[in-house]
């Protein structure tokens, strides 16, 4: 009976020996991981000290994004109002997009000319605070195609210029420095910051130009026609022939005279490729490519279906789809 008894008193000391080893190595886990928290804490914190940007369109998402952060994928420092799909030309805000305009530090639009939705917005905001809003278009540094003066094009566009700005990457360039100087007034603690990542974004862009320069080398004589006369910026920095646009404006519809003189035109050019929306199926640019056996490229104007934020890899893709469009039959 004795033996049991103290067998008994031996497993309940091995066991409390056991909880006890347990509650130290717990503690001290605990307390390792407590010593980890606050840098956890601060490292997030230094990812949400910064501006709260929203821009307007993803296409300028992918420029701003990398000026904002080293890792724009992980800090996710900048919002894109429009969503998916959405037309930046006839978009109707919604209560929480005003909220999003209200919250946040920097607004940056490409302008009226484009988004007409955002006009009364974004001047309430500037009436409060200048600072807040940055409409791309107002930019004076900008490159505007030389057709961008001629009644067709006030037509188009609603205004003086082809809003599509982003598709010269000189005009990239002249944004980003525009941003840079904002974003270092409203953080002035990131200046180095901010000026380091723009002349690292302007390399890239310069370097990705050369690249684009590269690819279309041989295409510049071939003749194509695009779905919509969007495409006037990059047409106009590289040199390339635009024969036509189907339709003056995107919501616009051809009208019979137009489509007979274009379909005219590309025979006489000798035109092999039309240039069409993304998601465009059965609208006039294809109807118009299998009627006169074209080549159909889905130009993303837009950026909807770019991953990451990568403005030098985007224009280039651009670059290549018209060259892809263009080169067979040279």
């Amino acid at each position: 009976m004795k033996l049991r008894h103290q067998c008994f008193l031996n497993l309940r000391y091995r066991s409390f020996l056991a909880r006890k080893r347990f509650k130290t190595t717990l503690g001290a886990y605990v307390f390792a991981l407590c010593g980890l928290v606050p840098g956890m804490i601060n490292a997030e914190e230094l990812n949400t000290q910064g501006p709260k940007v929203l821009v307007s369109i993803k296409p300028l998402a992918l420029l701003i994004a990398p000026l904002l952060s080293d890792m724009p994928q992980i800090a996710g420092s900048v919002d894109i109002l429009l969503p998916p799909k959405a037309s930046p030309h006839s978009y109707a805000l919604k209560v929480s997009d005003r909220k999003q305009l209200i919250a946040a530090d920097l607004v940056v639009w490409v302008g009226s000319d484009m988004e007409r939705f955002l006009e009364k917005p974004i001047a309430a905001i500037t009436r409060a605070d200048a600072q807040k809003t940055l409409a791309a278009m107002d930019v004076s540094a900008m490159h505007w195609p030389e057709s961008a003066d001629e009644h067709d094009s006030k037509h188009q566009h609603h205004g003086l210029h082809d809003p599509h700005f982003w598709l010269n990457p000189q005009n990239a360039i002249a944004l980003l420095d525009a941003v840079a100087k904002r974003l270092q007034v409203l953080n002035p603690g990131q200046q180095q910051d901010y000026q380091r990542r723009l002349e690292d974004l302007t390399s890239k862009i310069v370097d990705s130009e050369l690249k684009v320069v590269d690819i279309l080398k041989n295409v510049h004589s071939k003749p194509f026609v695009v779905s919509h006369d969007g495409f006037g910026h990059f047409v106009a920095r590289f040199g390339l022939k635009q024969l036509a646009a189907i339709r003056v404006g995107v919501d616009s519809k051809p009208g019979a005279k137009h489509l007979y003189e274009l379909r005219k035109g590309i025979v006489k050019a000798e035109a092999p490729c039309v240039l069409v929306d993304p998601g465009e199926t059965d609208g006039w640019g294809v109807r118009l490519a299998e009627e006169l056996n074209l080549r159909v490229a889905s130009l993303d104007i837009l950026a909807e279906e770019v991953e990451g934020m990568d403005y030098a890899k985007y224009i280039e893709g651009l670059a290549r789809t018209v060259e892809a469009c263009l080169s067979d039959g040279l």
